[in-house]
């Protein structure tokens, strides 16, 4: 895909954070380098999963994930949890309840928040093990030993499993944008329309940033392709307004 930009008049610039956003008649993005101005802004920071930030914590080779979509078919017939209280991490558990021998959905709050979600996890024989915290993941040669310290008593309790995926929710990386007085929902994904288009004309963003991609690749670069057009046809009439 690059080299593909390349053949046009894209300019690429790499290793070069943006600092800074200011959105008047012209876009001005700073970074460490320098000042870039543009008629139309595309936002594309992405998103990162959140963490437990607990040892041993690791990617998938480790035995951690955090999509069961993606990763779920590696532990096909295989005991995993899913550590998470919301709607995410009792879809992740559906999910993993249809390829894994055993799914525990570990929450440290004290009820599922999931409404009539929980009564399908218990149909598909989920196991819910409520008001435990992770503490550890260390790995064993085959299995992961997973410490749970339990937020009523305090004690602590091994449970031994092939993969542990975490399902806490994901944080988009974008700049501050609620200061250049891009609109935000409840997650902190920026929010958009039809065409990708914020709530200031002329600045677009695309991909996990909007938190409405479903986190996959095919559908950020949907939303990418929608993006850019917007992008070009509003610089086209903008333009044109001004000829």
């Amino acid at each position: 895909m690059v080299a593909q930009a390349k053949q046009g008049t894209v300019e690429i610039h790499t290793e070069e954070k943006a600092i800074d956003v200011y959105l008047r008649e012209k876009k001005i993005v700073k970074t460490q380098r320098k000042s870039y101005e543009c008629d139309a802004l595309i936002l594309s920071t992405g998103a990162r999963w959140k963490k437990l930030n607990v040892p041993g914590e690791t990617w998938l080779a480790r035995g951690t994930s955090y999509c069961a979509i993606c990763d779920g078919p590696f532990f096909k017939d295989c005991n995993v949890i899913v550590v998470g209280s919301g709607n995410d991490a009792v879809e992740e558990a559906l999910v993993l309840s249809q390829v894994a021998h055993k799914v525990t959905l570990v929450t440290n709050s004290t009820k599922v928040k999931a409404g009539s979600l929980v009564e399908k996890l218990r149909r598909k024989g989920v196991s819910i093990l409520e008001g435990y915290k992770v503490e550890a993941i260390e790995r064993r040669e085959l299995f992961n030993d997973v410490k749970l310290r339990s937020m009523k008593t305090g004690e602590t309790n091994v449970v031994q499993v092939e993969g542990v995926f975490i399902a806490l929710g994901v944080e988009p990386t974008s700049l501050k944008v609620e200061k250049i007085r891009v609109k935000t929902h409840r997650q902190g994904g920026i929010i958009v329309d039809s065409r990708q288009q914020t709530n200031i004309e002329g600045v677009f963003a695309a991909g996990d940033c909007t938190c409405s991609s479903g986190f996959h690749m095919t559908s950020c670069v949907g939303d990418g392709i929608k993006a850019g057009l917007a992008a070009y046809l509003y610089v086209k009439r903008l333009r044109g307004i001004k000829a």
